[in-house]
């Protein structure tokens, strides 16, 4: 017999059984697995597993049908998926990837708060300066020109600048827009992304914290790859 723990209880089983054949001993489903208590049902979370049910049913093994969805289970998750089902100790995995989805998630939530801060004042510095130079620069620019008096050149310049951005605002608009659009494209490749995270971590303040925090991310998946019995060394 095999001890198994599935969500807290447990339960004897003999070799052999499937990991839906030991849930059903214990009264469960595969949509029980898809609620939360704080945010009830999640539709493409319910979607994704009948369909790993789905295929578990038909003779896969669990790691195998992780594998079909990428987008929602990661290489490493797999892995040690995997790693649970050949050494049987599964449980045990799943029990230890559950505590590190769960730091990861308070992890990302520290950092997010700490970013959150600078975040709103670049974009406050950002809507300032739209407002200055469409609404605040033309008034007085038209008091000035009611002097009729040579303004020193900056002046002139800043003006300038405010009579170019009321001209051509739709453009520059549509500019922006493109550019946000180009930037999401060219950081998806490889290089970019590898350029955007060295810029990050170069960033006064912010790049400290998200140094950090992936220092400890890793640390993690590795102390928990490790403790699974994930080859980390092979070729």
């Amino acid at each position: 017999m095999i001890n198994l723990k599935i969500n807290g209880r447990a339960l004897a089983v003999p070799p052999g059984t499937t990991i839906l054949e030991a849930a059903a001993q214990l009264g469960l489903e595969i949509p029980h697995y898809c609620y939360h208590p704080d945010i009830g049902i999640d539709g493409n979370c319910r979607m994704c597993l009948v369909q790993v049910g789905d295929d578990v049913q038909k003779g896969d093994s669990l790691a195998t049908a992780l594998s079909r969805y990428p987008e929602a289970f990661g290489d490493v998750f797999v892995s040690l998926v995997q790693t649970g089902e050949v050494s049987g100790t599964l449980d045990d995995v799943l029990e230890h990837t559950a505590r590190y989805l769960e730091r990861a998630e308070v992890l990302r939530l520290k950092v997010e708060a700490a970013l959150r801060y600078p975040t709103f004042v670049v974009m406050a510095m950002v809507g300032a300066l739209v407002i200055v130079n469409l609404v605040v620069i033309p008034a007085f620019a038209k008091l000035f020109a009611g002097y009729k008096a040579q303004l020193p050149l900056m002046t002139r310049i800043v003006i300038g600048v405010s009579d170019f951005t009321v001209a051509w605002w739709p453009v520059l608009l549509a500019l922006v827009v493109g550019a946000i659009v180009a930037f999401n494209f060219w950081r998806r490749t490889p290089s970019g992304k590898y350029a955007w995270d060295r810029f990050k971590l170069r960033i006064p303040v912010a790049g400290s914290i998200i140094n950090k925090a992936t220092l400890a991310r890793f640390a993690r998946s590795f102390a928990l790859s490790t403790k699974s019995g994930v080859p980390v060394g092979g070729r």
